[in-house]
């Protein structure tokens, strides 16, 4: 995907990150309602506060990454606000990426998760190689996990001791969706 490419429906626009975007980015990234769920570049703490120049290292990481793309997430109406991120990351293999999308608290439960979720699948369903989505989900991470059910992915393993939280390991939950169970759910836009 080219680094200047815009992905939007009436509601949202995904588009790359600006270092305008850095104040904002760095009020809700620390939120402690995102604490180890903020789903940033494994060089940064996903459960430690980010500096103001943390997070502009964070965006020009996100704007430098060749094998796949973070982009901001942005609300169309009534005026345009950055209201979270939304990644989409193949690594070594185009045909299984990993994708996440992220919203700040004070935007969740508002419908902008799916109408991200759906534009991003979108995408990769509809213009790239790609067969099958995925991403790890803190088993903790009741609400994420209803998401991800809600949005038709399928738990299909759980990674044992995958992290470490409040003194004690985690486990991590594989989600994914196929590209048949995309088109065939209401999910395909």
């Amino acid at each position: 995907m080219s680094s200047e490419q815009i992905l939007q429906n009436q509601h949202l626009t995904l588009r790359p990150f600006t270092p305008e975007d850095a104040p904002e980015l760095h009020r809700y990234l620390n939120h402690p309602g995102l604490t180890g769920r903020r789903y940033i570049h494994w060089d940064f703490d996903d459960t430690l506060p980010l500096t103001p120049s943390q997070v502009e290292k964070l965006i020009a990481k996100w704007n430098e990454t060749e094998d796949g793309f973070c982009y901001a997430v942005v609300n169309s109406t009534p005026k345009p606000v950055l209201i979270g991120h939304a990644e989409a990351n193949w690594g070594w293999d185009p045909h299984m990426p990993g994708a996440s999308v992220v919203i700040s608290p004070e935007f969740q439960r508002q419908g902008y998760g799916s109408l991200a979720l759906a534009i991003l699948l979108n995408y990769l369903f509809g213009f790239t190689i790609a067969h099958n989505v995925s991403t790890r989900i803190a088993e903790w991470n009741t609400p994420a996990l209803a998401f991800a059910d809600k949005h038709g992915f399928s738990r299909v393993g759980l990674i044992r001791r995958d992290d470490f939280r409040h003194g004690q390991f985690t486990n991590s939950v594989v989600v994914d969706l196929l590209r048949r169970e995309w088109k065939e759910g209401s999910h395909a836009a």
